[in-house]
């Protein structure tokens, strides 16, 4: 019940840092946003909100590919259910590090595959999402956390910004994984799925 309040709670800066980084716009010219989703399970909510942000269209097998991906197995089979919020705060900032290593491996790979010109841009708009992700979760935080307003969302909260920021990562990491899946499937010289560099993962349990 846990992971459902803090998938919920968390769910608005997802939508917020996600549809602005998937449209390939800059967060200031972010569109309205879409109505939150109704949140059955953390499982649930994270497939079904990249589905909807990034489009991932009739990639049947990519989308096999995101629900398969060995982090987020480890991540629910272990998942601390003995409702100790250290204990949650810790499993959450673990897995942030862990797709924060596989965006960065993800986006070498992408970089590896381009020309000079697109090596420069991905750089240039990857450090725009670091900066603009960081300071938008940042914001929530003290927002919400300010006695100023008088919120009361309990321990819980503190465990909900170690899993935006997890979720941030994992969100990035696929929809660079699949812009480079579409360069190896789609481009002049398609590639088997098997011998795609996109499709790999760093993280070993």
């Amino acid at each position: 019940m846990k992971r459902i309040i803090i998938s919920s709670l968390v769910a608005m800066s997802i939508l917020i840092s996600g549809t602005a980084c998937s449209s390939g716009a800059n967060p200031s010219s972010s569109s309205s946003l879409p109505s939150l989703p109704d949140v059955s399970s953390l499982v649930n909510a994270e497939n079904t909100e990249n589905y909807e942000m990034y489009n991932y269209g009739e990639s049947s097998y990519y989308n096999g590919f995101v629900l398969e991906n060995p982090v987020d197995k480890s991540y629910h089979k272990n998942y601390p259910d003995t409702g100790i919020t250290s204990e949650m705060m810790k499993y959450e900032a673990e897995f942030a590090d862990i797709w924060k290593i596989e965006m960065e491996f993800s986006i070498q790979n992408l970089t590896d595959s381009l020309n000079n010109e697109g090596k420069a841009k991905l750089a240039s708009l990857q450090n725009d999402w670091v900066e603009w992700t960081s300071q938008n979760l940042s914001f929530e935080h003290n927002l919400l956390s300010s006695k100023e307003y008088g919120v009361e969302l309990g321990s819980l909260f503190l465990v909900s910004q170690r899993n935006a920021y997890r979720t941030a990562y994992r969100t990035r990491t696929f929809q660079i994984k699949y812009i480079h899946f579409l360069l190896e499937t789609q481009g002049n010289t398609p590639k088997s799925t098997s011998d795609c560099e996109s499709l790999k993962f760093l993280f070993k349990e």
